[in-house]
């Protein structure tokens, strides 16, 4: 009886244990991938979907409208993230993605950021696995 009592309570560590929200981190590795590149853009599921070329791009940021936005040299093509507010480590912020340069994301829910240096800053969303870096301009 010891026996059974000893292997259930193992069970249920081992069931407990499963159910952590470690394992429930679906975007631990894009998020990870992301924080390492120090190529401005914007990355989904830790991939670039956006790379911005200071040859053929332009970047603006208005901290006071949080507004973010890339466009080709021309000013033609652009993609806008357009905050709700400006995130922080402890601030999270939604934005709505405007784009005409084939960025195929639309919304961006709870992003805050993620880590900053003297030259970037990484954003994140943990609810879509989207983040933009972007050049560290005292934010």
């Amino acid at each position: 009886m010891k026996t059974f009592r000893y292997l259930a309570f193992i069970f249920c560590v081992l069931l407990l244990n499963s159910c952590s929200d470690d394992n429930k981190d679906v975007y631990k590795e894009a998020r990870e991938s992301m924080a390492i590149s120090t190529q401005i853009g914007i990355y989904q599921e830790g991939k670039s979907v956006f790379s911005f070329d200071k040859s053929q791009h332009q970047y603006y940021f208005s901290p006071s409208d949080f507004i973010i936005r890339f466009t080709d040299m021309e000013g033609s093509s652009y993609t806008t993230i357009q905050l709700d507010a400006l995130p922080t480590e402890e601030t999270k912020a939604n934005a709505t993605v405007t784009s005409d340069m084939g960025i195929s994301i639309d919304n961006i829910s709870q992003l805050y950021r993620l880590k900053s240096t003297t030259d970037l800053v990484w954003y994140w969303s943990d609810e879509n696995g989207i983040g933009v870096v972007v050049p560290n301009t005292g934010l």
